[in-house]
Order: C-alpha cells, then sequence, then structure tokens
C-alpha cells in the first residue's frame, strides 16, 4: 500500500524533518513520490514516478527550510496504473465554483462501477484520481441544487457523503485539501494516524521516528480541520476494511 503524509497548522511551521522521516518509508514504497506546499494558497506540488529514497531531485528540495500551514506527502506502491509521472500523488482539481482540491489516496477499489465514467477522463489510471473526478462531480451536484456556491459545512458534507459511496468493500483512506479545509478519513484499522505538535496536526499513514505522540484516527469517520483545528466530525459508517492481503499488500475485504 502507498503512505501518506499531512500537515495543517494555524501558521507555518518547518516540516523538513518530518518530511525526512515519512520518504525514509519508501524503501517499501519505490514506485513514486510526491510532494505538495501551499504558499499564499497556492499549491506547489512536486512528483517523480521512483523511490524518494532514492531522488536526489527531492534531496535538492529538502536542503532548503520549507515553511507552511499545510503540506501533503505521498510514497506509492503501485496497484493500479502503472508506474509514471501521471500516476503519482497528489492529484489535484478545480471544482465548478473555481476552488482547487488537492487529493492523496492511501487504498484500492475493488467493488463499485461509481468511477468506471473516469477512465476515460482522467490523465493517468488509477483509481485515486478518479475519486478526485468523482467528487468534482458531487461537488457540482450539491451547488445545482444548493444555487450558491457552498459553504464549509456543506462541502464537509460532500466529501462526507462520497467515502461512504466509496468505503463499502474497498479501502478509502485519504487527505483532501480543498484550499481552507483539510478532510481525513480512514476505514482500516492502524493505517491512519495524527498527532499535534507545537499547534500543528500532523497525519500519517504510520506512525514517524519520532517523539510525538502519534494515536490512531477515529475509523470510519470523515473528520474535517481548518488551521489544525478539528472543525466538523462526521456521522460513523459501517463500511470498515479488513484487507485479506498477502505480504503486507490489500487484495480483498470484507464490508462489517
Amino acid at each position: 500500500m502507498c503512505e501518506l503524509y499531512a500537515v495543517n497548522s494555524h501558521q507555518p511551521v518547518l516540516i523538513n524533518e518530518t518530511l525526512r522521516l515519512f520518504y525514509q518509508h519508501s524503501v517499501r514504497h519505490p514506485h513514486g513520490w510526491g510532494l505538495a506546499h501551499w504558499e499564499q494558497q497556492q499549491a506547489v506540488i512536486y512528483r517523480e514516478p521512483c523511490s524518494a529514497k532514492e531522488s536526489e531531485y527531492l534531496k535538492t528540495i529538502l536542503k532548503h527550510p520549507i515553511y507552511s500551514k499545510i503540506a501533503f506527502g505521498h510514497i506509492r506502491f503501485a496497484t493500479v496504473g502503472a508506474i509514471g509521472p501521471k500516476n503519482c500523488h497528489p492529484f489535484t482539481r478545480v471544482d465548478c465554483c473555481g476552488r482547487n482540491w488537492t487529493l492523496i489516496h492511501n487504498g484500492t477499489i475493488f467493488s463499485g462501477t461509481e468511477l468506471i465514467p473516469y477512465e476515460a477522463k482522467q490523465e493517468g489510471h488509477t483509481d485515486s484520481e478518479r475519486i478526485l473526478l468523482y467528487l468534482m462531480d458531487g461537488l457540482e451536484e450539491a451547488f445545482l441544487e444548493n444555487g450558491a456556491p457552498l459553504n464549509a459545512r456543506q462541502r464537509s458534507e460532500v466529501v462526507e457523503k462520497m467515502a461512504l459511496d466509496l468505503s463499502p468493500r474497498n479501502k478509502l483512506n485519504f487527505l483532501i485539501y480543498d484550499s481552507e479545509q483539510l478532510y481525513v478519513h480512514t476505514n482500516m484499522k492502524d493505517t491512519l494516524f495524527t498527532a499535534c505538535q507545537g499547534g500543528a496536526q500532523f497525519f500519517v499513514t504510520a506512525p514517524l521516528e519520532n517523539d510525538f505522540d502519534w494515536k490512531c484516527l477515529p475509523l470510519n469517520t470523515l473528520q474535517t480541520y481548518q488551521d489544525g483545528i478539528l472543525v466538523y466530525t462526521g456521522a460513523q459508517h459501517n463500511n470498515e476494511f479488513i484487507s485479506v492481503g498477502l505480504g503486507g499488500q490489500d487484495i480483498g475485504n470484507f464490508e462489517i
């Protein structure tokens, strides 16, 4: 499986050390890496289809201090889609109201037909990119029903509905940022952790090798953060994913 990293804070924080610790995990996830951080609400995104551990490009980037209120990191173990730049996370899209959305995903969509129509529309070949395209259509539908741009809570409700739609029989761990709010979801035990450090909220698939107090995120529940503060907690659904894979890779699941 892939691994995810994010930080969300009320003020810019230096993230080089946590990023270095995160990218050390790429020994087990060698098929690509991505990094996004935001400057003045503009995303700066780097992606490369190689191991982060072996990337001279990434080493050069991390030599310079990176201060940000929001950042994403991703290391990829390819399960759907070939190894290539178009299949590296993060993925970004602009919704019907001009709002920028960015997604990183850890999981595989095994079941359901919701994402099939997006295979012909996506730039790469991953189910992760199709999840974001599916969300864009959900946002447009909600906008048309609302008759006005969605407020913060309404956007959380749309993302929550997407998680409910796609999680049955699928592993759906994601982090999504809409230029204002960070949406967090996991439906597999012990695969997404959080820690608060100096007013910044960190999120990782596997605890980093530091002294942060890492705790599991609530299962099957969408959470929304803004400036490092939890601002929305959705209803808990019942679509827990249980891996029956071999060698640590997911190949199926059961709906509870």
